[in-house]
């Protein structure tokens, strides 16, 4: 098992300088945010420091979408399709996508369903793993 931590992009240091820190530390593994607007400029520094980016979080933002009808739905699930493709292109093996966010997230419904099928099918056919991430109150 690799001594892991989340990249926390800290702008008051460069990107090299945190990953040095990191390595310095010990920590071998880390996880990271597919929109952050660095992504491809970390991924490099984390290989050149040789530590192992092992899964990725999809953005949650927009997340409750997933459950209800209509194209927000849609392209929520089409964000997702996306943070796939990335995991699939980084050779990023696991995907950690919330089931929904918020105080208050909506009913589990066969619309939601079968979105996280569809969405558990692409990232078979591009050999992504998908975790979900599901606080207690979303499966009330």
């Amino acid at each position: 098992m690799k001594f892991g931590i989340e990249w926390d992009s800290d702008r008051s240091y460069s990107i090299e300088e945190q990953t040095k820190k990191l390595k310095d530390n010990g920590f071998e593994a880390t996880f990271v945010n597919l929109e952050d607007e660095c992504l491809e400029e970390i991924l490099t520094c984390l290989k050149k420091y040789d530590i192992v980016c092992e899964n990725c979080h999809a953005p949650f933002n927009g997340i409750n979408d997933m459950w209800i009808a209509g194209e927000k739905g849609d392209r929520m699930l089409n964000r997702l399709f996306q943070c796939v493709d990335d995991c699939a292109r980084y050779h990023i093996p696991t995907l950690i996508v919330h089931l929904s966010s918020g105080q208050y997230p909506p009913r589990i419904n066969d619309i939601g369903f079968a979105r996280y099928d569809r969405l558990m099918q692409y990232a078979t056919e591009k050999g992504v793993v998908v975790e979900f991430d599901a606080p207690q109150r979303a499966l009330t």
